[in-house]
């Protein structure tokens, strides 16, 4: 009897040690799938033509969040459409607000050196009632706004851009999704559970 009660405490540890396991494993598996951040912050403008209304500085910040991080030596394509399927952008030149919810993606392409940072891009969101948004260093579109920040109006034929040189990428640190970290917090009290009731029977 007391070792057929034995049989059933060990036996009912090693499944306990197996959910644990399977709780972490299962932990590790989805943070591959966690979300990436990427934010501009770009120079303040210095030129403006047409009626281009500013307040006293305007620059072009922003972001855009990937379902995973990007890869090294990345092509910069230059094509219609979103080369790196973003979750979701949001920009502003300081006075127009685009995010995913409000306007479309004309171009949105990256490139990336051999560290994977962002070594070209070419971002240009068109919004139904706010100006068109670009941010580039290629040469592909209007002259006037060739590798350097540039924000255009179509409503009043106006621009404003910086003609020194364009801004800055920085990658933000991975940040696993909501289930990964109740898993892996599940899985890691249900260790420490397991190791304070050894130390108690022991």
């Amino acid at each position: 009897m007391t070792e057929s009660k034995g049989n059933e405490r060990a036996a009912l540890r090693v499944g306990r040690l197996l959910l644990v396991a399977a709780l972490l494993a299962i932990g590790l598996e989805q943070s591959a799938r966690a979300t990436t951040i990427y934010t501009y912050t770009g120079k303040a403008f210095t030129d403006f033509s047409g009626s281009y209304a500013c307040p006293p500085e305007c620059r072009i910040t922003g972001s855009f969040t990937l379902a995973a991080p990007l890869p090294p030596n990345m092509v910069f394509i230059q094509q219609y459409g979103d080369n790196i399927h973003t979750l979701s952008y949001d920009f502003t030149d300081g006075l127009h607000h685009f995010t995913t919810a409000n306007s479309t993606v004309t171009y949105l392409d990256v490139g990336t050196d051999s560290s994977a940072n962002i070594d070209a891009w070419l971002i240009y969101l068109y919004g139904a009632t706010t100006p068109t948004e670009l941010i580039t260093n290629s040469s592909l579109l209007w002259p006037l706004c060739a590798f350097n920040d540039c924000s255009m109006n179509y409503h009043t034929a106006s621009f404003a851009f910086n003609l020194a040189s364009p801004g800055t990428w920085r990658r933000l640190p991975t940040v696993p999704e909501p289930s990964t970290l109740l898993l892996l917090g599940t899985g890691l009290m249900g260790l420490g559970r397991m190791v304070l009731r050894r130390k108690r029977s022991a």
